[in-house]
């Protein structure tokens, strides 16, 4: 994504950088002997930015002192590498399945133009849009067309392809260039958060799976089919708000509420259970929501799991609660699984897993792209 914002590839260490609303996650991986290794990885707090800042604008305006906590945190990591892939919050872009005319290659560019504008809320000139082709039937002449294709479905089929559009405001993309360009990195690339979750909680499996990623304010709803991100929402809520929930439901505060939502027996078997929770039920309303277009496009497709992800799903029983909800299997994967580290770091990565889903999707995205050189 954002092809002319990344450079050739001179080394195999990748740097991942997630600055979140919640906290920072650093991780950097290396590639050699067709294995991958974690060499390095940092997190570091800045929650109380975001209990002060009520929206991304807000938070970014704290730009000199989140810079200085990222560069702090990097002094302690020493990366061996100096560029890095960035993430984009999700709430911030805009992706969606387009189907448009089958075009030929030279053409391509332009098509995408005049359906982006379809999708797109504001001037071209204010965003930037990237695309990956999702299907796209190859173009034939006419003489075979006739031969081959038997019905006004085939023909609707050959004359039609599907892209995945992503865009961006520009001022987004220039406002994180300009934190990392303080800290003394080079951006390698930007991409928004989605592709990051499912690159590394998908990884190569071929089947149809939904990411819950539940982060400090904001929570993505991603549909991925067959490695493709087939649907994307993100809400403007997230374990913030399960906090204020519980926290005004039982009239207790802020920091006991979090602290019960951490605690050892399960939150839903509990008495606590009959608390409302706003943020899950809109999660289950639009995981639902998605499902049901998602079957009426695709009949007879299923969704082989839910996959939850973030630093807010550290809710114990929260799977169980989702899995019963909606009536599907719910799992926590472990982004960092297929990646080699020395064995006594087990517990903990496990324990941080969840929260550095993006980080990792985006150092990974280093080692894809070294792998196609």
């Amino acid at each position: 994504m954002f092809k002319n914002w990344f450079k050739k590839l001179k080394q195999n260490n990748f740097l991942g950088l997630d600055i979140g609303t919640s906290s920072i996650k650093i991780v950097e991986l290396s590639y050699r002997g067709g294995r991958c290794f974690l060499v390095n990885y940092g997190w570091a707090d800045v929650s109380g930015f975001q209990l002060q800042q009520s929206d991304s604008a807000r938070f970014f305006s704290a730009k000199n002192e989140i810079r200085d906590i990222t560069e702090k945190l990097l002094k302690k990591m020493h990366p061996k590498s100096k560029s890095v892939y960035v993430s984009i919050a999700g709430y911030n872009g805009l992706l969606a399945l387009v189907d448009m005319p089958n075009v030929k290659d030279e053409d391509l560019e332009e098509s995408v133009k005049f359906e982006a504008v379809k999708y797109i809320p504001s001037s071209l000139d204010e965003v930037f849009i990237s695309w990956d082709v999702v299907f796209r039937q190859p173009l034939e002449s006419d003489i075979l067309e006739d031969i081959n294709l038997k019905n006004d479905e085939q023909k609707k089929a050959k004359n039609t392809m599907e892209i995945l559009l992503a865009a961006v405001p520009k001022q987004e993309v220039f406002k994180m260039e300009n934190i990392v360009k303080n800290l003394g990195l080079e951006v390698e690339a930007m991409e928004l958060e989605n592709f990051s979750l499912a690159r590394s909680l998908v990884k190569n499996d071929l089947g149809t799976f939904i990411i819950v990623d539940i982060g400090s304010r904001l929570v993505n709803v991603i549909l991925v089919q067959k490695g493709v991100i087939k649907a994307s929402r993100s809400l403007n809520t997230g374990g913030y708000e399960i906090t204020s929930a519980i926290a005004e439901g039982m009239k207790i505060s802020k920091t006991k509420a979090e602290s019960m939502k951490k605690q050892k027996g399960d939150f839903f078997l509990s008495s606590e259970s009959l608390i409302v929770i706003p943020t899950l039920e809109m999660i289950i309303e639009e995981v639902k929501r998605m499902i049901n277009i998602f079957k009426a496009k695709n009949a007879g497709a299923s969704i082989n799991s839910i996959i939850l992800s973030g630093g807010g799903i550290k809710m114990k029983g929260l799977d169980r609660f989702l899995s019963n909800s909606l009536g599907l299997r719910v799992e926590v994967v472990d982004p960092f699984s297929g990646i080699q580290y020395d064995e006594s770091l087990s517990p903990y990565i496990k324990e941080i897993g969840p929260s550095f889903a993006v980080a990792v999707g985006l150092a990974l995205r280093g080692v894809e792209e070294y792998q196609r050189k």
